[in-house]
């Protein structure tokens, strides 16, 4: 018996027809033609891009049937003796539409603009009608995705007050939960309102032209191909990168035109852009472009980068309002004076460049109920399913408690006012999303177990109502956190849990206001696990006063609760960022500088660079942490705890200063500057390391950071 292994593929009109005159592409032009001449009724072209062009300069027989040209992009009036009319003005006679592109992501644009109830066709009918014909290349590996899938087009609508948009590249598969909260204060003001996700749009699109036209990712101009999922939360850093900003921007550049063209074409009085570290990019340049077109248009910005006065200003340029923390209480009222052509300055809880600056910045008060606010439906889109990324998965961000009940860890910038939902009011919010067929849920906060018997009363109303659904979150060591409650939390449905452990030896607990000891860890992390969820866990490092026996006791104490973690999920060597203790307050904690501070900090609002600062007592830079960090690695690398994708990207790339991708791993491991990341096989296989050298490396690795150096 003879066999053969084979592939699934899908038709790719993108690879049949490169446009070049090369005769099989022409045949199945003539091909094309033929099929659409002998169909019933009238037809109309629906133009995009060359592809009409093409298909007429080599079949013109088809203008015969064509009774019209559908371009909703253009302002011309006719095209080859046709008319050119919008989607909405196809004359009545006309039964079917042919698609005229051969990009899948352009006709799926398309397909959203056009009335239901029209035979709607395109070059992906090839292989219906002239199979034996298509070349070899036209053929892709077939990938399953979620694709058609309801999506939107970018319709801007004219004359409204306030355009809020999210911008690309938030993490696809969740909600964008925030920009709900916004879009709900908005709307329950005196103001019209236009809301749009680009993002999701714009993500969609990006698969569909990856997986159905090219194959692989798109390629920028420096030659480096795009991520496979650039929306997958370890490539946040991908986005951050300032240097690939303007390759992004050219990347994707059709995309920016038609957000930016839509926007000034609607003319809205209020551009509002929700902005975060992974769409400064975006942001930056549509607002950069809408300002130097139409400077009338007030820019409103807020989002995770406004989170704190001091941060707020570097989000982005050409702001004229910046919304300060939550928005709730604060946008409303303040997109009405703005829609009413005031332009008020020194708003509790809004900066503006109207302010003035002999006025400190006055906080407004936070929402002190959270069962007062609506929770998100996302209704700016007819079909929230959308919101999966493009092989089907999501995971909803839901939010019961806002702020952080603790608020004490010296390195954090999340520490201001707690507050928790009613259990009843949050779980209907979980049913909710239930109901329209989505069951794993993220809690999207920074402290869930800080009132631990609010959290098991929702667990139990979770399961009073029968809910089966998935959950994940983040919370802290907790003394009431006890075998029951993990038990109870198991039987809700919380299948892993990260704890913010981040310090592992007894100094560094009271060196990081962890309020918590190394026992109370074990007992946490072994109940946690024993109850059957996944355990997780972070770990800070190279904070002032740390030592070295800290960095020994903390390889012992991972070692020791290494059968309860499945993942080290993030482990960071202390970054000194705007916000936390060691930031507001260098001095008290033995903070120094190379160079006059003040400059130091007026140059860098954000984050001081490694090489700026150093800590005393002991003597701790950039070089220390890292061989620390290193130590820690080599300590834990034959415990079977394994080390999370994010990190091993991240971590890989800041110890050994990685900012080209493509170094080879046999120059870097020359050079001694490699080092091991937990499960070292998925952090090096990037680099194609083989068998060999991966084996040297591990032994070379523990050899060199198993004690500290004499």
């Amino acid at each position: 018996m003879i066999t053969a292994e084979g592939i699934l593929v899908r038709f790719s009109p993108f690879q049949c027809f490169p446009m070049t005159g090369e005769a099989d592409e022409l045949l199945l032009i003539d091909r094309l033609a033929d099929h659409l001449m002998g169909l019933e009724g009238d037809i109309a072209l629906y133009r995009w891009g060359p592809f009409l062009d093409f298909m007429l300069d080599h079949a013109p027989r088809l203008l015969e049937k064509t009774v019209a040209i559908i371009d909703h992009r253009t302002t011309e009036t006719t095209y080859r003796g046709r008319p050119i009319v919008a989607p909405t003005a196809i004359p009545n006679s006309v039964r079917t539409v042919f698609l005229c592109d051969t990009r899948a992501d352009h006709r799926t644009r398309m397909r959203a603009h056009l009335p239901k109830g029209l035979t709607v066709l395109c070059p992906d009918i090839i292989p219906q009608i002239a199979i034996d014909d298509i070349p070899v290349r036209s053929w892709l590996t077939l990938v399953k995705t979620v694709y058609p899938n309801n999506l939107p087009d970018l319709v801007f609508e004219k004359g409204k007050d306030v355009l809020l948009m999210d911008l690309p590249a938030r993490m696809l598969s969740m909600f964008p939960t925030g920009f709900g909260y916004v879009h709900n204060a908005i709307k329950a003001s005196n103001v019209t309102l236009q809301t749009i996700d680009a993002d999701v749009i714009f993500a969609h699109l990006y698969h569909i032209h990856r997986l159905y036209d090219l194959g692989e990712p798109p390629v920028m101009s420096n030659g480096k191909p795009m991520p496979d999922d650039p929306w997958y939360v370890h490539h946040i850093p991908f986005w951050e990168n300032r240097d690939n900003w303007p390759l992004v921007v050219e990347l994707f550049s059709e995309f920016l035109d038609d957000v930016v063209n839509g926007i000034l074409a609607a003319a809205p009085k209020i551009l509002g852009l929700s902005v975060h570290n992974a769409n400064r990019w975006c942001a930056q340049e549509v607002a950069r472009r809408v300002k130097l077109a139409a400077p009338e248009i007030v820019i409103l910005v807020g989002g995770f980068t406004c989170y704190s006065p001091s941060i707020a200003p570097y989000s982005i340029n050409d702001w004229d309002y910046l919304v300060i923390g939550e928005a709730d209480h604060i946008v409303g009222p303040l997109v009405e004076r703005l829609a009413r052509g005031e332009r008020p300055g020194n708003v509790k809880g809004v900066m503006s460049r109207f302010d003035d600056p002999n006025i400190a910045f006055q906080w407004a008060p936070r929402p002190a109920d959270l069962n007062l606010i609506e929770m998100p439906k996302y209704e700016w889109v007819d079909d929230i399913n959308i919101y999966r990324t493009y092989n089907g998965h999501s995971s909803v961000p839901v939010i019961a408690s806002r702020g952080c009940r603790w608020s004490q860890c010296t390195f954090c910038a999340e520490r201001y006012l707690w507050r928790i939902r009613a259990p009843e009011k949050f779980v209907n919010e979980l049913e909710w999303f239930v109901d329209h067929g989505f069951n794993g849920f993220v809690f999207n906060e920074s402290d869930l177990n800080g009132d631990p018997e609010t959290l098991l009363e929702i667990c139990r109303e979770v399961m009073r109502r029968g809910l089966k659904i998935s959950l994940t979150g983040q919370l802290r060591i907790h003394a009431k956190s006890d075998q029951a409650f993990f038990d109870t939390l198991r039987a809700a449905g919380f299948h892993s849990l990260r704890f913010g452990v981040d310090a592992w030896s007894r100094n560094t607990l009271k060196l990081q206001r962890k309020g918590y000891t190394v026992a109370r860890i074990k007992e946490n992390l072994e109940a946690c696990h024993n109850a059957g969820i996944k355990v997780d866990v972070n770990m800070v490092v190279g904070v002032p006063h740390e030592t070295e026996d800290d960095i020994t006791e903390s390889i012992a104490n991972l070692l020791d609760n290494a059968p309860y973690i499945a993942t080290l999920a993030n482990i960071n060597c202390l970054i000194l960022a705007n916000g936390g203790m060691y930031w507001e307050e260098p001095e008290k904690h033995g903070i120094k500088f190379r160079g006059d501070k003040e400059q130091i900090f007026k140059d860098n609002p954000l984050m001081i660079p490694e090489n700026l600062w150093y800590s005393e007592d002991p003597y701790i830079d950039g070089d220390i942490r890292r061989a620390r960090f290193e130590r820690i690695i080599a300590g834990i690398m034959n415990s079977g705890m394994n080390l999370s994708e994010w990190a091993a990207n991240v971590n890989v790339k800041s110890t050994l200063h990685i900012k080209d991708e493509a170094l080879p791993p046999r120059d870097l491991y020359a050079e001694h500057k490699f080092v091991h990341l937990g499960n070292l096989q998925m952090a090096l296989d990037r680099y194609e390391v083989d068998d060999t050298l991966l084996r040297d490396i591990r032994e070379t690795v523990a050899r060199q950071y198993l004690a500290p150096s004499s």
